[in-house]
């Protein structure tokens, strides 16, 4: 929101997408995370000290990271959909979607501090998956079903709808997999 603003391009999405966002998408995915398995060397790190933040700086790192993996993709095609002629509800609705599923990515991102995604899918989270399977559903019901007026969703091409989410996921799932390299070092 604010990077639109500094650019100058109206809101990429509305205030009831980024609600739904925030209490339905998210809340599928972050209570399964919380049940997630303990990562596989947990107990070999030593207690952290009891002033220690909750927050270490690697992890804020993170945070702003993620952020911008979010934020440059979705602005990127909101802007290139508004200068190519589609209207602002038709580019709301693909960005929307990208945020969506950007919070997909990064739940899976998620389940692990350190390790690749990669390795941690080793050790399956039903639950997580079956939250993605609840969230998407209820996403299809905004995107293509009788919620689709509430959220003054618009008919979107698959291609800009592809175009947005590969662009997305590919940009987090790259952003969060290098924080996690380079921070192991």
């Amino acid at each position: 929101m604010v990077g639109a603003l500094l650019l100058g391009l109206p809101l990429p999405v509305t205030a009831i997408m980024i609600l739904w966002v925030n209490l339905v998408t998210d809340t599928s995915l972050v209570i399964p995370l919380g049940l997630e398995p303990a990562e596989e060397d947990h107990m070999r790190h030593p207690p952290r000290h009891p002033r220690a933040p909750i927050l270490e700086r690697v992890i804020l790192t993170r945070i702003v990271m993620v952020g911008f993996s979010m934020a440059i993709p979705v602005l990127a095609v909101f802007s290139y959909l508004r200068s190519s002629g589609f209207s602002l509800e038709y580019a709301q609705t693909v960005a929307f979607m990208m945020l969506v599923v950007a919070q997909w990515a990064n739940a899976f991102n998620a389940r692990s501090e350190h390790f690749s995604i990669l390795r941690r899918a080793r050790i399956p989270n039903h639950k997580l998956l079956a939250g993605l399977i609840i969230a998407a559903a209820l996403q299809a019901l905004v995107m293509f079903g009788p919620l689709k007026d509430i959220f003054n969703v618009a008919n979107v091409s698959f291609e800009h709808l592809l175009l947005g989410i590969v662009s997305v996921v590919f940009s987090v799932f790259a952003v969060v997999e290098a924080h996690k390299i380079v921070s192991k070092k």
